[in-house]
């Protein structure tokens, strides 16, 4: 929507998208999928972890299945698709968003 209605520079709104996306991630996460008492200072660090190993996890999924082993490109990105969330929920609830001892 940025660079088609409003001629906005595509790399400027690819990451503007990944600010709201990301910010929208975490404050969902934190106060509807965890419902977590917002420890800000010590979940935001982790969040931002997991997202970039998330991240790089299917980077190197698609790096390796496409382009090394030849692959066609949607058998590694249903692979991406398919552990990916998965992986980020294990990591959310346990590292990032883990409940508070009683």
């Amino acid at each position: 929507m940025l660079v088609s209605a409003l001629s906005a520079d595509a790399t400027l709104a690819m990451v503007l998208g990944t600010v709201v996306g990301v910010t929208t991630s975490y404050l969902g996460n934190t106060f509807w999928t965890f419902s977590s008492p917002g420890r800000h200072r010590e979940q935001i660090p982790r969040f931002l972890l997991v997202y970039g190993a998330i991240m790089g996890f299917n980077t190197l999924t698609m790096f390796v299945l496409e382009r090394l082993l030849g692959l066609h490109y949607l058998i590694p990105l249903a692979l991406a698709l398919t552990v990916a969330p998965a992986l980020t929920f294990l990591l959310n609830e346990r590292f990032v968003f883990p409940p508070r001892p009683r």
